[in-house]
């Protein structure tokens, strides 16, 4: 097992062996009740930030899921408690392999984003952002409410700034405001998110 995952499941306590989060995570796992990361090298500090804004947003209310993280060597591993429910993705899946929608889908998902930017609205009102927001960061519970999972992008002024320029999550949902900034600027300039990206 990897050092740093061995670290982690022994501070967690597991009884299971975690498993890998997706085939193409090499660095990401998952239990019945932990989502674990592991990192080293440059990704160390990226791993720090996302435990800070895991922290912080927890003890202020925003987030339901308390994280965890440690150290081994020059290694960090962090872990948040595993939200349940069914990505946006996952949910529109039916739409994507070209499979007819449940009935009343159309008003499901009405449902889902409009309490996404009412989740969303909240983390602003609050002074934070979170940087990739995407169907795969959107979790759908099973009581309806809607939560941004991956914070690894997050931004507040209470947070320490991010170790590596911000240049926008995924290229097919940046918002419109972050793709002009993106087409004017080198690779080494941080983007400052609004609430409006």
């Amino acid at each position: 097992m990897n050092p740093l995952l061995a670290a982690a499941a022994h501070v967690l306590d597991l009884d299971e062996t975690p498993r890998r989060l997706a085939p193409d995570h090499p660095t990401g796992w998952r239990t019945a009740h932990w989502k674990i990361k592991t990192a080293t090298g440059d990704r160390v500090a990226r791993a720090h930030h996302e435990a800070h804004a895991v922290t912080l947003l927890h003890a202020a209310g925003l987030y339901p899921a308390r994280g965890v993280h440690g150290h081994l060597g020059e290694g960090v591993w962090t872990a948040v408690e595993w939200r349940p429910g069914t990505t946006v993705w996952d949910l529109c899946a039916p739409a994507r392999e070209g499979r007819v929608p449940t009935p009343g889908f159309e008003q499901e998902l009405l449902d889902v984003a409009h309490a996404a930017f009412d989740a969303l609205a909240r983390l602003h009102t609050a002074g934070w952002h979170h940087g990739d927001v995407q169907p795969a960061n959107i979790v759908v519970t099973e009581s309806g409410d809607v939560e941004f999972i991956d914070l690894d992008f997050t931004q507040h002024p209470t947070l320490l700034p991010l170790p590596y320029p911000y240049r926008g999550g995924m290229d097919h949902v940046t918002a419109p405001e972050i793709a002009e900034r993106l087409l004017h600027t080198t690779t080494d300039v941080h983007l400052e998110l609004t609430d409006a990206a």
